[in-house]
């Protein structure tokens, strides 16, 4: 019974000692990693197989400009909130991950800004991203999401075209159909089909779904016996009524 006893108590001292070693190893290690001088920062970029607006290279160039650059500084020193701060100034980055490691250098997690729609209008070349925020044009890259152009302010595009972005990303086929979105003076809204040749006057986008159903409708019954280049314009605007304008 007292041996029992006594290799328990032997487990116990046996097992606290070995936690005690274990703990003081990681806490000399980290204390001298954070002494340490950060030799590297590593990147990674997020969805970067879907979309691409920003690369390893530019990134590691913005950290070097950001006033936080980590390199060749004591890991202790290092500021990642800052530096996760200044990455996300950058207006194709999302957010910004920053965090020390445990070999003392700096890994940067990044996620990046998506596009829906482009917009080349009267008053600026810009993208909208999922979130209604604007964002730049690169020379590098380039992204296919549908185009609007006319005469768009910012804040039409980031409320009236944004919401119509996410209509066509939840409907495969109008997303396909709808090649191309114009912008009236009166904010008036025309598409241009990928098939046929016609404008189709909208409107506003005030009950959009019961538009487009109008104009399946015409697809299915009407221009299947008609044919497609028969009409030049097709008018959706006013409500129950669908004005087809016949070419010269």
């Amino acid at each position: 019974m007292i041996k029992r006893r006594l290799l328990s108590i032997l487990k116990v001292l046996l097992t606290t000692l070995i936690l005690l070693f274990f703990v003081s190893a990681t806490l000399y290690t980290r204390g001298n990693a954070e002494k340490e001088k950060c030799q590297k920062v590593d990147v990674y970029i997020h969805d970067s197989l879907d979309v691409t607006f920003i690369n390893r290279r530019e990134v590691l160039a913005l950290v070097r400009e950001s006033g936080c650059n980590p390199i060749g500084k004591q890991v202790c020193s290092i500021n990642t909130e800052a530096l996760e701060k200044a990455l996300k100034k950058n207006p194709r980055i999302k957010r910004a991950e920053c965090f020390k490691t445990t070999d003392g250098n700096v890994k940067v997690e990044v996620y990046q800004r998506v596009p829906v729609m482009r917009v080349m209008s009267m008053f600026g070349n810009y993208y909208i991203d999922s979130e209604a925020e604007i964002m730049p044009v690169s020379i590098n890259y380039s992204v296919f999401v549908p185009l609007a152009s006319g005469f768009i302010s910012e804040k039409f595009a980031t409320n009236e075209l944004f919401k119509l972005a996410l209509f066509l990303q939840e409907n495969e086929f109008w997303n396909a159909q709808i090649s191309q979105i114009y912008v009236h003076p009166n904010n008036d809204i025309s598409f241009i089909p990928r098939v046929g040749d016609q404008e189709i006057l909208i409107g506003s986008l005030d009950n959009l779904e019961d538009r487009l159903s109008t104009l399946m409708s015409l697809y299915q019954n009407g221009f299947n016996e008609l044919g497609w280049n028969r009409y030049k314009k097709i008018n959706l605007k006013y409500e129950h009524q669908v004005i087809c304008t016949k070419k010269g």
